[in-house]
């Protein structure tokens, strides 16, 4: 089958490399990949023809591309930043990791399912701390990238904001517990950085050089919103109020009106969708070699 491949805007050498060995680990299984395409004039696309479309990143440019491919029902794939080992550790060929996700731009992980192979969880080198059991610490609020909001159809930055701060507002009559944010600290979000701090006596901003890490690891509990951070907190063995879609939904409290007795996953869960996780994301290498899209194609087809 023809695999149309559509980069978001802003192409980095990093992309380059990622669309080079998606187009080779595609052709190696006989699926060539060609580059998307609009008619300057007609507005017709090469979507309709294709039998699936990859699309590298998350922007307004990607959603329009996703709404396009759901009204021709093509199936299509997004490519973004691993859940773990986002960065990579000397070569990034071997090291990095691209999350992959058919349909959707998380995929599901099902309770229900079969559990995978521990093999690859274990060459990451995470090992997961003691699920917590105590209610001691701050309730952690992370808001997901300006990007992915918008990506999602939420709004634009005004509404980010107005979001988290109804939710804070929320969370300050149910707890007694001191309330903490972090934000995505990008140059749109430092511009505004005074919007995030909300008008809470209990109420503060983490410190900035803290790491994600360390904010988390003095939270009772962590609410997101369709973050990475969602994974960090299960990883971590703290409990998660998930507001929006993040992979981490199906281990998490949905209901902000629980934060004080939210859902907690167990340890044979958490084991569960670690080891699934796993096979949601692929090194540079792995996409080269097609095995990455081996284990893709048949959730196309």
């Amino acid at each position: 089958m023809d695999v149309v491949f559509y980069d978001s805007p802003g192409k980095r050498a990093v992309t380059q490399l990622v669309q080079a060995a998606l187009e080779e680990g595609t052709r190696r299984h006989g699926d060539p990949m060609v580059p998307y395409w609009r008619d300057p004039i007609s507005g017709a696309t090469n979507i309709g023809s294709a039998g699936a479309v990859v699309i590298l990143g998350i922007s307004n440019e990607a959603r329009d591309i996703v709404a396009e491919c759901r009204a021709l029902a093509r199936p299509f794939v997004i490519v973004d930043k691993g859940y773990t080992r986002r960065k990579s550790r000397g070569d990034i060929e071997h090291n990095a990791y691209w999350r992959v996700s058919v349909n959707a731009l998380h995929p599901e992980f099902s309770l229900d399912s079969v559990s995978s192979a521990e093999g690859r969880w274990r060459m990451l080198g995470i090992e997961p701390e003691k699920i917590r059991r105590d209610s001691a610490g701050y309730v952690l609020l992370i808001a997901p990238a300006l990007r992915v909001f918008t990506f999602l159809g939420l709004g634009d930055l005004s509404a980010l904001h107005l979001f988290f701060e109804q939710v804070a507002a929320r969370l300050s009559l149910l707890t007694s517990k001191a309330l903490r944010f972090r934000g995505k600290l990008d140059a749109k979000m430092a511009l505004t950085n005074e919007g995030w701090l909300f008008a809470l006596g209990r109420g503060s901003h983490t410190r900035r050089e803290n790491t994600i890490g360390q904010d988390i690891a003095g939270a009772s509990l962590v609410v997101s919103h369709t973050t990475n951070a969602g994974v960090r907190a299960v990883v971590a063995g703290v409990p998660v109020v998930e507001l929006g879609c993040g992979v981490v939904r199906p281990l998490a409290e949905t209901n902000p009106d629980k934060v004080n007795n939210p859902r907690r996953y167990t340890e044979n869960e958490r084991e569960r969708f670690l080891r699934w996780l796993a096979w949601q994301q692929w090194t540079l290498a792995e996409l080269a070699s097609g095995e990455a899209w081996a284990h893709l194609k048949p959730q196309i087809l």
